[in-house]
């Protein structure tokens, strides 16, 4: 299995994106349902299970580099070579507003560090 950021899959998504924009571009919005005929609830639904996935995977689980042996460095825009980086600093960023806010907000935050 592959994450949501496969190459095919964003090259794909982002030329769709571009001809509904370029076919539609001269009436009503895509999702008002005078384009397509469509659900918003059904939308919103697939949006939140979207954002549950990105909410609860790790970034080696969203590039798609969990099971992979070697990672090609091409693989996703060379984007795994910046996941240890980003966590670390994330991590300190994370830490210093906790420490910073610990007293103004009676240790609030740190309930969820």
């Amino acid at each position: 299995a592959h994450g949501a950021f496969e190459p095919s899959s964003v090259a794909t998504a982002l030329l769709l994106l571009e001809q509904a924009a370029y076919l539609h571009s001269d009436h009503g919005s895509a999702f008002s349902g005078l384009i397509f005929d469509l659900e918003i609830e059904e939308i919103r639904v697939l949006t939140v299970d979207i954002v549950g996935f990105y909410a609860d995977s790790s970034l080696s689980e969203i590039l798609g580099t969990e099971s992979m042996k070697q990672v090609p460095q091409w693989w996703s825009g060379g984007a795994p070579s910046f996941v240890d980086p980003i966590s670390h600093f994330s991590q300190a960023v994370a830490a210093g507003v906790v420490a910073e806010n610990a007293a103004r907000y009676n240790g609030f935050l740190e309930k969820f560090s």
